[in-house]
């Protein structure tokens, strides 16, 4: 293990990330009933998670 003033030097003002959130608008949203059974409220955000071999939950 080196000591910590040993091995590569840091890079000084680097940028660790940056994000992008595009602006989103309200369009169309589920019923409760929906909302409940899909885990979502909004349409857009609804991607299915599907195991092979699993027929999952039917709401």
């Amino acid at each position: 293990m080196l000591p910590p003033n040993e091995g590569a030097e840091p890079i000084k003002n680097a940028v660790l990330a940056m994000a992008y959130v595009p602006l989103q608008s309200l369009n169309v949203v589920y019923t409760e009933e929906d909302a409940l059974c899909q885990g979502t409220l909004f349409p857009d955000l609804d991607k299915p998670f599907v195991v092979k071999g699993f027929g999952g939950v039917k709401c």
